[in-house]
């Protein structure tokens, strides 16, 4: 995940499972001190909005968007910004990167 500044805190495996309620995500971490660890979690998009609930290593996936001891709980929300679209000379509002409000 590469955030605003350019930074990359986290790189690993996700593995979604859309099908679950709430949505299951695993994620295997593999850069940093964490590298070769999985962590179970839960998440939400909507619109403009990913909510990310996680569980540490070795604790069950969390089951609701709420923080336990072990788990951490993130909002990202991706900002407007205004563009301007050469083909039809008119100014846009266009999504640009997630950014982390936790």
């Amino acid at each position: 995940m590469t955030i605003a500044d350019g930074s990359i805190p986290i790189k690993g495996i996700f593995k979604l499972d859309p099908t679950k309620q709430p949505k299951a995500i695993d994620y295997t971490d593999t850069f940093g001190a964490d590298a070769g660890k999985t962590f179970l979690a839960i998440y939400s998009l909507k619109g403009d909005e990913l909510i990310f609930c996680a569980a540490g290593e070795g604790h069950a996936r969390p089951t609701e968007f709420k923080t336990k001891l072990g788990q951490v709980l993130r909002v990202n929300r991706r900002p407007l910004q205004i563009r301007y679209r050469k083909r039809d000379d008119r100014l846009r509002r266009t999504p640009d990167s997630f950014v982390s409000c936790s």
